[in-house]
């Protein structure tokens, strides 16, 4: 007689269940990505008052039924928005797609379920009871990314609530740009800095290192300008990276080659002489390498929050219980309530 083995395994024993611990809010987003609690808490962190209260929290840390039940019973149950951005889709949190669903319609929240990708969700649209065109421009900010439409997202948050906020509509970001929260001036005859980096970490978010490398350039006399880029092997960003180098190099104002890389980009001007944009080709391999040679070289001290920042201690990972997001990301940003300072 043949028995099948059989193994019976509870959900404790795969999945934890916690209690994150957080207070009532106006507005609750949750997502299973770091760089959208991030980008969203930098952001309101900007905003002035008076502005809608929020709380945000990883998905990953609701997986356990209990610890879903357990947030949306203290948490959402008395948010006047939620907004959750599901990456995998409705079947990869369903549980927590009807639970929420569900309690939205009986305590009348208003429920924004996203795509965590570029591939619209009908199920999640049906689950949600904000309206369909609000769920998708929602969707669109954070597809889009960056600190504009973050800042205009939560602008649209508050108008949803009642605030007399007037959001602007999400905006591609561009191949090329300047961040200015790491620029800074300094006296004419200062050596200059240009600092460079992927527009993936601008539209994250994560722009700390930059900025502290930034000041402490400025600190020790120099003019800096940072700059982003999609990629050191595309055109688009690459001819006024290379254009802003040589500006630097001169110690000229380089304020003047932004603007004119966005004019092109728009179509209203602003195009160079045909020998430049030859000249731009020709260098573009070098480019590629020098920068190429830089960024390994400075690869190591940007890695983790103690490599950048000397006065910190060595950073850890914050339990589930404090903010329910990863404590290297939202340090600093997020206190011990989940609250977002």
């Amino acid at each position: 007689m043949h028995i099948p083995r059989i193994e019976v395994r509870s959900l404790d024993e795969t999945v934890e269940a916690v209690d994150l611990g957080q207070t009532p809010a106006d507005v609750v987003f949750l997502s299973f990505s770091d760089s959208d609690l991030n980008a969203l808490a930098r952001a309101y962190g900007a905003v002035r008052e008076p502005k809608p209260t929020l709380r945000i929290a990883s998905l990953a840390a609701l997986r356990h039924p209990f610890s879903i039940d357990l947030y949306l019973e203290t948490v959402c149950a008395r948010a006047k928005l939620v907004v959750a951005r599901v990456l995998g889709g409705a079947d990869y949190w369903r549980y927590g797609v009807d639970e929420l669903a569900a309690l939205a319609r009986r305590r009348d929240v208003k429920l924004a379920l996203l795509p965590g990708d570029r591939r619209w969700d009908k199920r999640l649209e049906e689950a949600s009871t904000l309206g369909g065109e609000a769920v998708k421009r929602i969707w669109r900010y954070f597809d889009e990314g960056g600190p504009h439409n973050m800042a205009a997202c939560l602008s649209f948050f508050a108008s949803e609530l009642g605030g007399a906020a007037d959001a602007s509509t999400p905006a591609p970001v561009s191949a090329f740009g300047r961040f200015e929260g790491a620029c800074f001036a300094a006296a004419p005859a200062a050596p200059h800095a240009l600092i460079v980096f992927y527009r993936s970490i601008y539209l994250a978010g994560d722009l700390a290192p930059i900025e502290a490398l930034a000041l402490a350039l400025r600190n020790k006399g120099f003019a800096t300008t940072s700059v982003f880029v999609t990629s050191l092997k595309d055109d688009a960003a690459l001819e006024p990276l290379d254009r802003g180098q040589r500006i630097a190099r001169r110690g000229e104002d380089d304020r003047s080659s932004i603007d004119a890389h966005e004019g092109r980009r728009r179509g209203d001007g602003g195009e160079g002489p045909a020998h430049e944009r030859d000249i731009v080709r020709d260098r573009r391999m070098q480019l590629v390498d020098e920068t190429a040679k830089l960024a390994r070289a400075r690869a190591a001290s940007v890695r983790r929050r103690q490599g950048w920042h000397p006065d910190r201690a060595p950073s850890r990972r914050a339990s589930v219980g404090e903010v329910g997001v990863a404590g290297d990301e939202l340090a600093g940003v997020v206190d011990d309530g989940g609250r977002v300072a």
